[in-house]
């Protein structure tokens, strides 16, 4: 499992009232910083969930030679709420992507992460928790996957 670190204004993102607002992150792991853009993203677990699943924006070409290399942007999806139940409920959502994975190969890939937040909101840092998570690939990544492996075919 990939260990990273989402460090930003983590309280500013949540309490945003736009899902399309961007705002600086950096996103560390196997010691490699990555400067992007994080936003809101989702429908009805924005309404629902304390901690809403979130959109990571990489810069491509920064992510070269890096475990994130090919990369655009990615989907976070994590706790909704902190309590064991709500991370659980991470934890089986991963499950059935693996699961559908088994059965056909255009579902979307997952990684699994162990991730730990970081608010830097109005000069302090605060370490806020680490949860289980899991990244989802972009729709783009899986249609050019998609493609290349029909391509094979023919």
């Amino acid at each position: 499992m990939l260990e990273v670190e989402l460090s930003g204004p983590i309280g500013p993102l949540i309490d945003s009232e736009s899902s399309e607002a961007e705002l600086p992150f950096t996103l560390t792991a196997e010691g490699v910083q990555h400067q992007i853009q994080v936003r809101l993203r989702g429908k009805s677990r924005l309404r629902v969930c304390s901690f809403p699943p979130l959109r990571l924006n990489f810069v491509a070409s920064a992510v070269d030679d890096t475990i994130f290399e090919g990369q655009d942007k990615l989907k976070l999806v994590t706790h909704c709420r902190n309590s064991e139940r709500y991370a659980q409920d991470a934890r089986l959502e991963y499950a059935a992507y693996r699961i559908f994975n088994l059965i056909t190969d255009i579902g979307y890939r997952v990684r699994p992460i162990q991730i730990t937040y970081t608010d830097t909101s109005d000069g302090n840092i605060e370490t806020i928790g680490s949860n289980f998570g899991f990244l989802i690939e972009s729709r783009d990544e899986l249609a050019a996957r998609i493609g290349a492996e029909e391509a094979e075919l023919e």
